[in-house]
């Protein structure tokens, strides 16, 4: 038996935050006024673009998962930031 290994690439941090965002408005928003069809659709939307964007069958997986990456970055960027810059003449 063998092991397959995939490698997924992953989407622009600031693609998933916008993407994560307009979720979380279009669900505050059906939570409001959850008979307006415009709302559902919106929510519906956005969930169905964050779940392909983050490789998830699920919304909640999905949005776990953007929130989990987005702090991952968020940490990466902050370490890199505070790392000395390494002088190039030697």
């Amino acid at each position: 038996m063998f092991r397959v290994e995939t490698t997924m690439l992953m989407p622009n941090a600031m693609v998933v935050a916008e993407v994560l965002s307009r979720y979380r408005r279009a669900q505050a928003r059906m939570l409001r006024d959850p008979r307006n069809p415009a709302h559902r659709r919106q929510l519906e939307d956005a969930a169905y673009t964050l779940s392909v964007l983050m490789g998830q069958r699920t919304v909640r997986t999905a949005v776990l998962r953007a929130a989990q990456y987005l702090s991952a970055q968020s940490s990466r960027s902050a370490a890199h930031r505070s790392r000395p810059t390494e002088s190039l003449a030697r």
